[in-house]
């Protein structure tokens, strides 16, 4: 097996820790405890003091600083009347008061900075409470003097325990502080393994993923250190750089150059979008950006956005000044599992060296399970075809008469892959074709996906996500724009002049040639998750698709309106309008608040019920159309509860007539207990709601806030009946698309009150207006 470096092999350890892998571990950092000496010692021995692991050579670790606990939970004291035992496994706060503005009833517990960075706080939290609420965490100075709130914990009721994991931005300087948690109940609330560090991991964690890693190497199979490469750095997809079209774009290994020419501008957007692969569902990152000005005129502000893969902006995530090479953070929160980018906006008009990383939140680049699971397959491949350093203005066009598509002579030569990227030469802007297809034994192409893009004068780098195998071949157009050059490049070449009629078929066929080809691609196989993902998704579909089909068939008439054909229990067939007479919508504060409209819109006419309604009654004015809370469904621990909430909220509701019902919940499904008999319990809704409305179709929105363990039921539970799911969470997670505390809403009798604080993360009017869209886009009417 090839040797791996430190830049080739990642641990599952912090960005900042990775950086700092050295040669030997003969230097640890002092002032830590007993018990990080004990693990440093465990470390040792796992690794060798000679950088070893079994026959493996790689970098030994200086771990102290990411394994050491930065609190000292054992020295834990209160103040006021609170009690406190704290030793190294828990601290258990019990309040017999709560904190008030004049009197400071909390917890103090010792904490070491030694450095400003990004800490992360982790704990199992517990408590003995009837109601949960937010706990707040508070930096002190060391003469317990409060400094400012660090953040909060959410503590729950009694019959639930969370794994808490919160980010601590700390900007003080090195030094004793204390950590205060401070008391809003009266009750006691525990936190266990409570560790505050750079990765976030209790250092037994990181101990025993160290020696798990140790065996995998030992035992995998060679792996080429391009494998590993990819495995580390593909969360930055370097290769898919691409900026708009004020902006020239170089690419030198992992620096990229951006020549600005137009800087941003209202109405006038100029970025440069970094693409970032999410391989970890519910993930959350945290990146660094550096900007090295090369030719500037002026000191400025560089702002760096979150954006979505299509380029749509979301919240801003870093602004930093900038007058020489600076490096600054940023941290992503994205609970959901799709792609995005990071977009570094062009302020200002000269030439600029960027470079991205980014890892996920926990400080850990790689899943050790996904890593091993890869090691294990040894399936990985690339193909890669670069033509970013080749200067074609200085080179000779090469001519061939009738030349219509051109191919590279080897195909890709990878199975279950995937195309991610197209690069390409042009000599002006256009638009351009292409082809992913083969070449069959007579040298035509078949099963061609064929496809267009705009391409702009020089180098382009398109990202792409097509599937590929082992016999595809990338083919573009020849046309005016774009060119052969003089090479001996072997090459794929159709012209008009050689055609074949095989009398089923026919068609230009291809010849060997030699010239360099004006384009080039990315081809890399499928990790094992991707292909399970691919199967999954195509389960999925072929369920929702046999389910339509079993529900009704749908016909559209000679003037374009579509009917659904029903089958009544006579036997008799009726085509009824697909546009629905009768729609009930059942949901929670963001379709039913109590004021009468969905929160936190600013009014009545902005909230996605109201948008969508008048989609519906544009169509059909008569339609009946209501909305009703889902009551306590949400709420219910258990299925008999939730029995009871149908029948109070839902039932009443419903006819044999309803045609239309759209269900918006799932968002206050948080404790343990209501998730016990969720997925049986959102199967029997839905069942439910057929029982009562026979020929109902049925649409549920779901994931504003939460996570799979809510999400899964609700899609499944779609799946299983035919109806139609529809995850909000990659809306929802958007800070644009949330209201703000202090925003106005004017209610129902014109009285204007503000939004407040623990409603701002519901969906403001672009919110509201995004799920009106999503919510239209899949009726079939």
């Amino acid at each position: 097996m090839e040797k791996l470096k430190t830049n080739d092999l990642s641990l599952g350890l912090d960005q900042t820790f990775r950086n700092d892998l050295v040669d030997n571990f003969t230097k640890i950092q002092e002032g830590v405890d007993g018990q990080s000496d004990a693990i440093k010692n465990q470390i040792t021995d796992l690794l060798g003091k000679n950088g070893s692991v079994g026959n493996k050579q790689i970098s030994t670790i200086s771990a102290s600083k990411i394994v050491d606990n930065q609190l000292s939970p054992s020295e834990a004291e209160g103040q006021g009347n609170v009690n406190v035992v704290g030793n190294n496994e828990y601290v258990m706060i019990t309040s017999n008061e709560v904190q008030t503005a004049a009197s400071l009833v909390g917890t103090f517990i010792p904490l070491i900075i030694t450095n400003n960075d990004l800490l992360i706080l982790t704990a199992n939290v517990s408590s003995s409470l009837d109601v949960g609420y937010n706990q707040a965490l508070w930096l002190a100075d060391k003469n317990k003097t409060v400094l400012r709130q660090l953040s909060i914990v959410a503590v729950p009721d009694k019959s639930a325990a969370i794994s808490a994991k919160v980010s601590l931005n700390i900007t003080e300087d090195p030094g004793n502080y204390y950590l205060l948690i401070t008391s809003k109940a009266i009750g006691t609330v525990t936190y266990r393994n409570l560790t505050v560090n750079e990765s976030g991991l209790p250092s037994s964690t990181v101990v025993k993923e160290i020696g798990d890693l140790k065996t995998k190497i030992d035992e995998s199979p060679a792996v080429t250190t391009r494998a590993f490469d990819t495995i580390i750095n593909n969360d930055v997809q370097l290769d898919r750089v691409s900026a708009t079209d004020g902006i020239e774009l170089t690419r030198d290994m992992n620096t990229i150059t951006a020549k600005v020419n137009k800087a941003n501008a209202a109405g006038d957007l100029q970025a440069v979008f970094f693409p970032v692969h999410v391989q970890t569902r519910n993930a959350g990152f945290a990146g660094t950006v550096k900007v090295a000005p090369i030719k500037f005129s002026e000191t400025y502000t560089q702002q760096i956005y979150f954006a979505d893969a299509e380029h749509n902006l979301g919240e801003q995530l870093s602004a930093f000044p900038v007058n020489s090479q600076t490096s600054a953070d940023f941290k992503v929160n994205l609970p959901a599992s799709q792609d995005f980018c990071i977009a570094v906006i062009a302020s200002v008009t000269g030439t600029f060296e960027l470079e991205l990383t980014v890892n996920n939140s926990t400080g850990k680049n790689v899943n050790l399970v996904e890593y091993t699971t890869w090691l294990d397959s040894g399936t990985y491949d690339h193909a890669h075809m670069d033509i970013s350093r080749i200067d074609y203005s200085n080179m000779a066009p090469k001519t061939i008469d009738g030349v219509e598509y051109v191919a590279p002579y080897h195909t890709f030569g990878i199975d279950n892959g995937r195309l991610n990227a197209v690069y390409v030469w042009t000599e002006k802007d256009g638009t351009y074709s292409f082809c992913v297809g083969k070449l069959d034994q007579n040298n035509l192409i078949v099963d061609g996906k064929y496809f267009d893009l705009e391409l702009a004068k020089g180098f382009n780098s398109i990202g792409m996500n097509i599937r590929v195998d082992a016999a595809s071949n990338l083919f573009m157009k020849i046309t005016d724009g774009v060119s052969l050059y003089d090479g001996n490049q072997t090459i794929k070449v159709q012209t008009s002049g050689q055609h074949i009629n095989l009398g089923m078929y026919e068609g230009d066929y291809f010849i060997d040639n030699h010239a360099l080809l004006p384009f080039g691609y990315d081809v890399t196989s499928l990790s094992p998750t991707d292909r399970i993902k691919d199967v999954e998704d195509q389960q999925r579909q072929n369920t929702a698709s046999i389910a339509q089909l079993k529900g009704a068939t749908i016909l559209t008439a000679n003037n374009g309106i579509k009917y659904k054909l029903v089958v009544a229990n006579d036997g008799t067939l009726n085509a009824k309008k697909m546009i629905p007479n009768k729609v009930r919508v059942f949901g929670n504060s963001l379709t039913a608040n109590p004021e009468g409209f969905g929160l936190a819109a600013s009014d009545p006419q902005h909230d996605y019920y109201y948008l969508m309604s008048q989609y519906i009654l544009n169509k059909s004015p008569k339609a009946d159309i209501q909305r009703h809370a889902t009551g306590a469904w949400e709420w219910s621990t258990n299925s008999s509860d939730r029995q009871k909430a149908f029948d109070d909220s839902f039932k009443p509701y419903l006819d044999t007539d309803t045609d239309l019902v759209i269900v918006q919940c799932m968002e206050n499904v948080g404790s343990v207990a209501a998730k016990q008999t969720l997925t049986q319990d959102s199967l029997t809704l839905l069942q439910n709601i057929e029982k009562c409305s026979p020929h109902v179709q049925i649409i549920w929105m779901y994931g504003w806030w939460g996570d799979s363990t809510v999400f899964d039921p609700a899609q499944n539970a779609c799946d299983n009946v035919g109806a139609k799911g529809i995850n909000l969470n990659d809306i929802g997670t958007q800070q644009s698309m949330q209201s703000y505390a202090g925003q106005s809403r004017t209610l129902q009798d014109g009285t204007v009150r503000k939004i407040q604080e623990n409603e701002a993360s519901h969906p403001g009017d672009t919110g509201m207006q995004t799920i009106a869209d999503r919510l239209i886009a899949n009726f079939d009417f």
